[in-house]
């Protein structure tokens, strides 16, 4: 519902037309908006609250709220992926729709259809995430970063963040007043892991808009050009807005990292010793190309039942991969006198 703040400034106009011509400030419409509870202390005539009653059963509505699915998963290019996942996906392995006239490909089990929009760098999936997870896995190893799932008002923002906050020195300072004075170095946090924030925006015919961001950060490897005692941050990020249909994925992709590796093997310590090291290690240089993969479902939720629905199939999925205790599994019937009570 609209809280007192938001609907008191919406109401504003009314108190400066109403009210008899010339009448003394203490006698026109005044509204007050008490944020402690919530309400709103309204001083008008029987006449006057009729309008801003009125008004306010339009503005006081329940808000939507919405389900965000999210999948986040790193894809390794191999050959048959050296290109890239989207081009994978529109090649002949799957079934797809390729710009607003549309070409079909022979499907594969589990894809029903890839809608590839013309002009935006996303497909468009109808059916589960894991489809498309699972036609990946069948050609290259696919690994989950991360699949959260965050309930969020309508045009509020979902913020997931898992990892860690990395230290990083930004400056340092010594007092040139005393001899001896200790340095004092200030630090910052740089934060590292999976990061995402999704708003969502639903409007009345059940296209939901999604305001995403996304980052993936980790420390890089120890470099020589860097500032002493900073690390170095490996970051992708992106940031998109689309559009799709209530429980329709969307797939964005193309965010691809090398990593350049060396490995030296041998006999220990013989191998360490120049020259002769040479003779007895074999030093071997690794690249590899890996893509970020992030799949969205937004289910919109319009009332508690729905809300029950999605809470009673999120429950079976915990049950079918034995993280519930038996215990657990059993649920309460309604009219308990107490609600924690099986």
């Amino acid at each position: 519902t609209a809280t007192a703040e938001a609907a008191a400034p919406a109401t504003e106009p009314l108190s400066a037309e109403t009210g008899p011509a010339g009448a003394a400030p203490e006698n026109r419409m005044r509204i007050i908006a008490n944020r402690r509870n919530n309400a709103l202390l309204i001083y008008a005539t029987p006449s006057e609250y009729a309008v801003i009653e009125g008004m306010l059963r339009k503005i006081d509505i329940i808000p939507l709220q919405v389900l965000i699915e999210a999948t986040i998963a790193e894809v390794d290019l191999n050959d048959s992926l050296q290109y890239g996942t989207q081009f994978f996906f529109k090649a002949d392995h799957v079934a797809f729709t390729l710009g607003p006239s549309g070409t079909t490909a022979p499907p594969i089990p589990g894809i029903n259809q890839l809608t590839f929009p013309s002009t935006s760098p996303y497909f468009i999936l109808s059916k589960a995430p894991n489809v498309a997870l699972a036609a990946l896995a069948g050609v290259s190893k696919v690994r989950v970063l991360s699949a959260p799932q965050a309930m969020v008002l309508d045009n509020e923002p979902a913020r997931l963040q898992v990892g860690q906050q990395v230290p990083v020195l930004t400056g340092t300072a010594t007092s040139t007043l005393a001899a001896g004075a200790p340095v004092v170095n200030s630090v910052d946090y740089h934060s590292t892991g999976v990061i995402m924030q999704v708003t969502p925006r639903v409007n009345s015919g059940g296209l939901v808009s999604l305001d995403i961001a996304q980052e993936v950060s980790d420390v890089a490897a120890a470099a020589t050009n860097t500032v002493q005692g900073s690390p170095t941050f490996n970051d992708q990020i992106f940031r998109t807005r689309v559009a799709v249909q209530d429980g329709q994925t969307v797939g964005m992709a193309g965010l691809i990292r090398d990593n350049v590796g060396n490995n030296n093997t041998g006999i220990p310590f013989l191998k360490d010793i120049p020259i002769l090291g040479t003779l007895v290690s074999t030093q071997s240089n690794t690249r590899t190309r890996t893509e970020l993969l992030v799949l969205i479902t937004p289910h919109v939720v319009h009332d508690q039942r729905d809300a029950r629905a999605l809470t009673e199939d999120l429950r079976n999925q915990l049950i079918n991969a034995g993280l519930v205790p038996q215990q657990l599994q059993r649920q309460g019937s309604p009219g308990l006198a107490n609600p924690n009570k099986l």
